[in-house]
C-alpha cells in the first residue's frame, strides 16, 4: 500500500529544487515473496503488466494448474541474513530500484531509499520455523509417555526463539557425537494430582525422579539421548537441545496467588521470597508469555523483526538483560497502536518505541498491556490502584493479566529511567532527520547510510565502563572455535553475575555482551556517610573522622572498588575507563 505525500519546504540549496517524500506501508507477510504473479498471457492487462515491469523483467511461466501467467522474479536473499546490504538487497529494495531505473532514469540515482537502521530483514526466520516443528514433535513425545505415574499435561516453550524474537542462539556443550546444537528451555507441566507433595523440597525431589524416568523412556522407546542434571534434562534432537524443567501447579500455587492476584492486600501482607518469585517467573510466567507472543507473531509477523531491532537498540545503550521489557513494549505498540495504526515493519516499530518512551507519562500513568483482550474494568481499576501504591519504586510500570503488580517483569531502574527517555527523544529526532535526509552528504545516499548515530552510546550516565576482550561466536567456524566462543560467553555471564552479586549494594551493573562492554553506575545513596558496621561487608570503605571528634563515618572507597572490579575481571577486562574524570582516565 503506497500513500505518496508532498513535503513542501525551503531546500537546503537552491540547486536542489523541490523534494518529494513518498511513504510506503508494507504488507509484512509478503515482504519476502520472490515471485509476483501477473495476469494471464492472453488477458488485456498483460500488456500493462509488461509495460510496468519491462520486457527484460516480465516473463511467462506455466503452473501446475495449467495456467500461463506473466510473472516477475526477484533474487531471494540468503538464508539467515541479519540485514540487507548493497550487494544483497531485500526484495522490496529490488522492486523499488527496478521501477526507478525503468521509469525515472534521471531521477533514480538521486533518490534516497530509507529502509531503516538495518534495512528490510526477515521477520519469521527459517531456523525458528524448524525449531517450532521440532518442538511440536518433542511435545507430542512427552505428552504420550505412558510409564510416568502422572501424565504430562502440556509442554510450554520458554525461550525467545519460539516466538521468532531471539537476537542470537545459545550453543549447547558439544556432545560425544561432535554435533553443534542450539539449546532452548521448555517447561513440562504435569496434570493436577493430590499425590504431588505439599512440601516444596519434596516436590523438587519428585520432579528429579520424573526427569530420570523421562530420560529412560525417551532412550528406550525413541532412541533420544539426553543428559540429566539437578532439576534439568537436556534432550538431544538432530539440530536442537531441549532443556526440560518440571512444573506442577501445587508447588507455586501460594506464591502465584500472592504475586498475580488482582487483590493487592494479600501480596503486601506476606510477600514471597525472591527465590520463590524467580521460580514462578521461570516456570509459570515466561512460558505463558511466550505462548501468547508466539500466537501474536503468527498474526503480525512484523512484530518479530521489530522486537529484535528494538532489543539491538537497547543493547547499544548497555541495557541488555531487559529483553522481556522490550518484548512487552513492542507488543503494546502492535496491540494498542493508538493514535497510529499498527506498525508494518521493524523500522517503524523502532520509531514508535522511541516515541512511546519519550511521550508516555510514566510517572503518573501505568502502561496496561491487554494480551488477550479480556481485562475487565474492575481488573484495570485494581492495576491502577496497585500502580498508585507503588509510585516511586520505579519509573517504568508495564502491567498485564499475568503480572498485574509488575513483580515478574524486570524493568530498567529509576536511576537510568530519565536518561533513557532523553536518549529516546534524541534518537527519535535523529530518525526524523534521517528520513528527511538532513545532514547527509550528497553522495551519501543509500538504504543503510546515516544511521550510525542512532546506535551510539551516551556514556555520561555511567561511572565505570569496562571493555572485554574475548572471541565472538561469529569469529569461529570449526567445532573448537564454537566451543571456545560458547565458553567465552559463559565466562562473561559469570563475570557480570559476580559484579552484580558483590557490588549490588553500591552500584548497578549494565551490559551489552554482544559489544563486549559492561558499565557500572554508583548508587547515590550508597555514598552518603554511614556507620562503622558497613566495614563488616564485602564492599571496601574508607573511614573518616567524625565532625568535632564524633563517631567516625564510612564511605565507599572508589579506588579500592575499581581495583576489585579489575581483579574480578582478570583475563576478561582489557580496559577500564573512569567516566567523567578530568583526564578521561583509562586504567
Amino acid at each position: 500500500q503506497c500513500a505518496p505525500r508532498l513535503v513542501f519546504g525551503a531546500p537546503e540549496a537552491e540547486s536542489e529544487g523541490v523534494s518529494v517524500l513518498v511513504g510506503c506501508r508494507l504488507d509484512a507477510p509478503m515482504l519476502e515473496r520472490t515471485l509476483d504473479r501477473g495476469p494471464s498471457a492472453e488477458a488485456p492487462e498483460a500488456q500493462e503488466f509488461k509495460a510496468l515491469w519491462g520486457p527484460e523483467k516480465s516473463e511467462l511461466r506455466r503452473f501446475r494448474d495449467g495456467s500461463v501467467l506473466e510473472c516477475v522474479v526477484w533474487a531471494k536473499p540468503p538464508a539467515g541474513r541479519e540485514a540487507e546490504s548493497r550487494m544483497q538487497p531485500s526484495v522490496v529494495t529490488q522492486i523499488v530500484n527496478h521501477l526507478l531505473r525503468r521509469h525515472f532514469k534521471n531521477l533514480g540515482p538521486r533518490c534516497d531509499l530509507v529502509t531503516g537502521p538495518s534495512g528490510f530483514t526477515s521477520n519469521l526466520g527459517e531456523k525458528d520455523r524448524r525449531l517450532w516443528l521440532a518442538f511440536e514433535e518433542f511435545r507430542k513425545h512427552l505428552t504420550h509417555l505412558n510409564s510416568l505415574p502422572l501424565q504430562v499435561k502440556d509442554v510450554h516453550p520458554v525461550d525467545p526463539a519460539f516466538s521468532y524474537m531471539a537476537p542470537s542462539y545459545r550453543t549447547a556443550p558439544l556432545s560425544e557425537d561432535g554435533v553443534s546444537r542450539d539449546i532452548h528451555n521448555v517447561v513440562a507441566e504435569f496434570e493436577s494430582s493430590g499425590r504431588w507433595p505439599d512440601d516444596p523440597s519434596a516436590g523438587r525431589k519428585v520432579a528429579a525422579a520424573m526427569l530420570l524416568k523421562i530420560k529412560e523412556e525417551l532412550q528406550n522407546d525413541l532412541g533420544l539421548e539426553s543428559d540429566v542434571a539437578e532439576g534439568i534434562l537436556d534432550v538431544k534432537f538432530p539440530e536442537f537441545v531441549f532443556r526440560v524443567q518440571i512444573f506442577h501447579g501445587k508447588d507455586l500455587r501460594d506464591v502465584a496467588h500472592r504475586v498475580t492476584s488482582f487483590q493487592l492486600a494479600a501480596s503486601h501482607r506476606d510477600p514471597p521470597t525472591q527465590e520463590d518469585v524467580d521460580r514462578l517467573r521461570a516456570l509459570w510466567w515466561r512460558p505463558r508469555i511466550r505462548g501468547v507472543l508466539h500466537a501474536e507473531v503468527l498474526q503480525r509477523p512484523a512484530m518479530a523483526g521489530a522486537v529484535r531491532l528494538c532489543q539491538r537498540w537497547f543493547g547499544t545503550q548497555l541495557l541488555s538483560g531487559y529483553e522481556e521489557f522490550v518484548e512487552h513494549l513492542v507488543t503494546y505498540l502492535f496491540l494498542h497502536p493508538d493514535p497510529f495504526e499498527a506498525p508494518t515493519s521493524p523500522q517503524v516499530a523502532l520509531a514508535r518505541l522511541l516515541w512511546l518512551l519519550d511521550s508516555h507519562d510514566w510517572q503518573h500513568e501505568p502502561l496496561l498491556l491487554d494480551l488477550d483482550g479480556k481485562l475487565s474494568a474492575n481488573e484495570r481499576l485494581q492495576i491502577r490502584s496497585s500502580f498508585e501504591r507503588q509510585q516511586g519504586e520505579g519509573l517504568f510500570w508495564v502491567a498485564s493479566r499475568f503480572d498485574p503488580h509488575v513483580r515478574l517483569l524486570r524493568c530498567p531502574p529509576m536511576t537510568v529511567g530519565l536518561w533513557l527517555q532523553r536518549r529516546a527523544r534524541h534518537c527519535l529526532s535523529l530518525t526524523h532527520q534521517r528520513l528527511l535526509g538532513i545532514g547527509l552528504a550528497p553522495n551519501a545516499l543509500g538504504p543503510l547510510t546515516g544511521w550510525e548515530s542512532l546506535f551510539t552510546l551516551d556514556s555520561s550516565i555511567f561511572d565505570l565502563i569496562l571493555r572485554l576482550d574475548l572471541p565472538k561466536a561469529s569469529e569461529g567456524v570449526t567445532k573448537a572455535d564454537l566451543a571456545k566462543a560458547s565458553a567465552a560467553h559463559n565466562a562473561l555471564e559469570d563475570f557480570v553475575q559476580k559484579l552484580t552479586t558483590q557490588l549490588s549494594p553500591i552500584c548497578l551493573v549494565f551490559r551489552d555482551l554482544d559489544a563486549r562492554a559492561v558499565a557500572l553506575k554508583w548508587r547515590p545513596a550508597a555514598f552518603l556517610p554511614q556507620h562503622q558496621h558497613v566495614l563488616m561487608g564485602a564492599v571496601p570503605h574508607t573511614m573518616l573522622r567524625g565532625q568535632d571528634g564524633g563517631v567516625p563515618i564510612c564511605v565507599p572507597n572508589v579506588l579500592a572498588l575499581t581495583s576489585l572490579v579489575a581483579s574480578l575481571g582478570e583475563g576478561l577486562v582489557s580496559e577500564i575507563r573512569v567516566v567523567g574524570s578530568l583526564s578521561g582516565k583509562t586504567l
